[in-house]
């Protein structure tokens, strides 16, 4: 298997794990609405911090940059839950740019 490959298996697992356990989950805890906005913020700052730094190796200053683009927006909510936002969002532009 080459590693595209695998990141590719890994992005759909991740696709499938995102659509039908940690959203119903937030939608749940937050509404409907407060989730869209979150995603939405989640989605545009992945697209800025792509657009900002396009050195090589730069995921972990994009992630910052998206962290705190979200602090400054008010979103409160866990590393881990935030973290599977984040993949989710960068995996979708990668899938359709």
């Amino acid at each position: 298997m080459t590693t595209d490959i695998i990141i590719k298996i890994v992005f759909a697992l991740l696709g499938v794990l995102i659509t039908g356990v940690l959203v119903p989950w937030l939608r749940a805890k937050l509404g409907d609405t407060k989730l869209t906005q979150i995603k939405t913020w989640v989605h545009e700052a992945v697209v800025a911090a792509e657009e900002t730094f396009k050195e090589p190796k730069s995921g972990e200053t994009k992630k910052q940059f998206v962290l705190d683009f979200l602090a400054a927006k008010g979103v409160k909510m866990d590393a881990d839950t935030l973290d599977l936002l984040i993949q989710s969002a960068v995996g979708l532009l990668h899938r359709y740019s």
